[in-house]
């Protein structure tokens, strides 16, 4: 996707269907306020968005963030997957990369999964390319950020102030 600004309030992906997967983006520079990289909206569902540069250019180390959220799971939206599925296969390919946005995910919807991303730093994950907040869960149920398998686990580092911000 080209370097550009749009209008207010504007998505690289505006999602308002179920069974939509996004793979292998970069999404970056929407700057004008209210602008975001990838927003889940109404009974989105069973979506996959996986090994895509949210904020951070295709190489994985510069900033290009977005104004507002790298990615919006929004109230309604439900069952869907934010990185790997951890099946052990090319689970390293399907991390999402998500840096340099005012809020890296915003969760707003109920019933999640969020599997094995790097929010707030390069492609690496040792140098800091820094969200302000990394993950917000504002007022959502159920929703899994991580587990104990190793593929799952996400990386959380380097965002300006909370890792994750529950409230």
């Amino acid at each position: 996707m080209p370097n550009r600004s749009l209008t207010t309030g504007t998505l690289g992906f505006n999602v308002q269907a179920s069974y939509v997967s996004i793979r292998g983006f970069a999404i970056v520079n929407f700057l004008n306020p209210g602008a975001n990289g990838i927003g889940l909206f109404g009974s989105s569902s069973s979506c996959e968005i996986y090994g895509n540069n949210i904020g951070v250019d295709e190489t994985g180390t510069v900033d290009r963030g977005n104004a507002q959220y790298g990615i919006w799971v929004d109230a309604g939206a439900s069952g869907n997957l934010v990185g790997t599925n951890a099946d052990g296969t090319n689970d390293a390919d399907e991390r999402n990369l998500v840096g340099g946005n005012d809020i890296g995910i915003l969760i707003r919807g109920n019933g999640n999964r969020f599997y094995g991303n790097k929010v707030g730093t390069d492609h690496t994950g040792t140098v800091a390319i820094p969200n302000n907040n990394g993950i917000w869960i504002d007022g959502a149920t159920s929703n899994l950020i991580g587990t104990n398998a190793p593929a799952a686990r996400n990386l959380l580092s380097g965002n300006v102030y909370n890792g994750v911000l529950i409230g």
